[in-house]
């Protein structure tokens, strides 16, 4: 089976295809093409993929899974693991330990002033949903320190932050 990336799709699609593909994708390596285009595509090998907007509703629709679902479905060797695999554990921090991190200042030190480095507006919108989510969660709390932390953005595989 061959897999292969079509490239400049938009220089060999038809004109009448390249008039009716809406502006925001004309830019971009993908394009409408006709069903003849695609059955030469699936005749020289090429793995042919469909999606529908109902497909698309159902994967970014987030799966809820029943407790009782959940045990059914663990493997027998994970079991007495179950309460791992639960959402309202995942959200919820490990208890204090005498081992838990620390930062101390050398005495008579303070804390170097840090005011927020210049951010997109998209990445502004990130960091404050990660920061109420996660002040939700109980895994950060406010702070008043003058210090600022670093913030690293990485982009996702198939763009955005």
């Amino acid at each position: 089976m061959k897999i292969s990336v079509l490239y400049n799709i938009l220089l060999k699609a038809s004109p009448q295809c390249l008039d009716s593909c809406p502006e925001p994708l004309k830019n971009q390596d993908i394009a409408r093409v006709s069903v003849a285009a695609c059955a030469t595509y699936a005749c020289r090998g090429y793995q042919m993929f469909a999606a529908t907007v109902a497909d698309i509703e159902a994967a970014l629709n987030p799966v809820t899974v029943t407790e009782s679902e959940l045990r059914e479905q663990l493997p027998p060797e994970f079991t007495e693991f179950y309460d791992v695999f639960l959402l309202k554990e995942a959200e919820r921090l490990p208890p204090h330990q005498s081992n838990d991190h620390e930062i101390k200042l050398l005495p008579g030190k303070t804390l170097p002033f840090g005011s927020l480095y210049g951010m997109s507006r998209d990445k502004l919108k990130v960091l404050k949903e990660w920061i109420k989510e996660n002040l939700r969660k109980g895994f950060i709390c406010p702070s008043s320190s003058p210090a600022v932390s670093p913030i690293l953005f990485v982009k996702k595989p198939g763009g955005g932050l």
